[in-house]
């Protein structure tokens, strides 16, 4: 046999060879939408359309007999592919994708299902599977398909009612407890002078900073969960802003107790007198008669020579005698407002505090944004990280000489 008989049947044979191959790699036929099983989560609407949600199930039947490998086959919605594998009912030549949230899909499912208040309940996307990477051609079965359309579609349930309004309310609960736990008990106040009724004791700064992104976080997460079930929602740079607020808290408290300053003075001159719990000085208020001898409402009770309401020393003073030297004493340590409590010192509003408190206000408000728009806690990046780290390193380090009067 000549060279040139021998190339033209090598050729020959790479052909069959290449259409052999290619017949092999071909996908397995077509595929159908079935109906939602029974036991889908979320019911169906009478539609012509299967309707599906998120964990949910979404069924295909494959035509021929083909062999089918679930670890070859990939379901596509909206044109993103989910990376879930199907289960596999072989009798019927069906698959079940349960429509999962996962790593892998996350970016799909926050433009599918984010602001969901924008957009409908239930909306039509397109479908498609594919095998190998092939996309399977799509039988049009009715009723269920959408005739219209040049590809199949099913209605995604993109939330549902009772778990939006669930998730709202609870997100809701949420917020009012912790606003009246900041109000009503010491969580974010002060302790600089120990005996000032919680009420009376001035907000921190430095625990609004953490409570506030104790609060975002939490109710995020909640609201999320409800929603979607997702208990991966929480992202490493929530918990970065966590510990950058719970550190500056931390540090702005140490920074205050190692003071010798007019706090400690100010505890001092009212053990003195005999108010040496907060207890005591609310029992000052309580009493009914102004004009009795404070030793019947305080053992012990006296008015010391350092009066600072310029009274005399009294060693039986009267319940009312006593509250005004008490009042002068931890005039300057009471809170004010909530914003002044906050952004004032000794000596006015200060540019370090109100940097930290923009920022906190601005990137929380940023974080609940992108939390309502994509459903899961947003990625800050480095940058924003740093410029939180930093304004919370310049507050702490303007603290260091701040004066006190009020403290945060």
């Amino acid at each position: 046999m000549t060279s040139k008989a021998l190339r033209k049947a090598f050729v020959a044979c790479a052909l069959f060879l290449g259409a052999v191959h290619a017949a092999c790699a071909e996908a397995p036929g077509q595929f159908s939408l079935l109906a939602p099983a029974p036991s889908t989560l979320l019911a169906p609407a009478p539609k012509t359309l299967p309707q599906a949600g998120l964990n949910g199930d979404v069924r295909i039947r494959i035509d021929g007999d083909t062999a089918i490998d679930p670890t070859k086959i990939q379901l596509r919605l909206d044109g993103s592919l989910l990376g879930v594998e199907p289960r596999v009912m072989p009798d019927r030549r069906e698959l079940i994708f349960r429509l999962s949230r996962l790593d892998a899909n996350r970016a799909a499912w926050s433009r599918l299902l984010g602001s969901p208040f924008s957009h409908e309940r239930i909306v039509a996307v397109p479908i498609a599977v594919e095998v190998d990477g092939k996309a399977l051609a799509f039988k049009n079965d009715k009723p269920f398909a959408d005739d219209e359309a040049p590809q199949p579609k099913i209605d995604l349930i993109t939330y549902d009612v009772g778990s939006m309004w669930l998730a709202i309310i609870t997100s809701l609960a949420v917020v009012v407890i912790i606003i009246l736990a900041c109000a009503y008990t010491p969580m974010m106040r002060e302790n600089a002078v120990a005996q000032l009724p919680v009420d009376q004791r001035p907000y921190s700064l430095g625990r609004f900073q953490m409570v506030t992104w104790f609060c975002l976080i939490l109710t995020s997460f909640l609201f999320i969960f409800v929603v979607t079930s997702d208990l991966n929602s929480i992202t490493a740079e929530s918990f970065v802003l966590m510990g950058i607020s719970g550190t500056t808290a931390l540090v702005s408290v140490a920074i205050d107790q190692s003071k010798d300053g007019p706090p400690s003075r100010v505890e001092k001159n009212l053990n003195a007198m005999g108010i040496k719990t907060r207890d005591d000085a609310e029992k000052l208020y309580e009493a009914e008669d102004d004009s009795v001898s404070a030793d019947t409402v305080i053992r012990g009770a006296h008015i010391p020579a350092h009066s600072a309401s310029g009274q005399a020393a009294n060693s039986s003073p009267t319940v009312k005698q006593l509250r005004n030297e008490y009042e002068a004493q931890v005039k300057d340590f009471r809170s004010t407002t909530f914003l002044k409590d906050l952004v004032d010192d000794a000596n006015g509003p200060t540019i370090h505090r109100w940097q930290i408190l923009i920022w906190t206000v601005i990137l929380g408000a940023i974080y609940l944004g992108r939390v309502y728009t994509n459903l899961e806690t947003p990625t800050f990046g480095a940058n924003l990280l740093a410029l939180m780290g930093i304004s919370g390193g310049v507050y702490l380090g303007f603290k260091i000489p701040e004066k006190q009067t009020t403290t945060s």
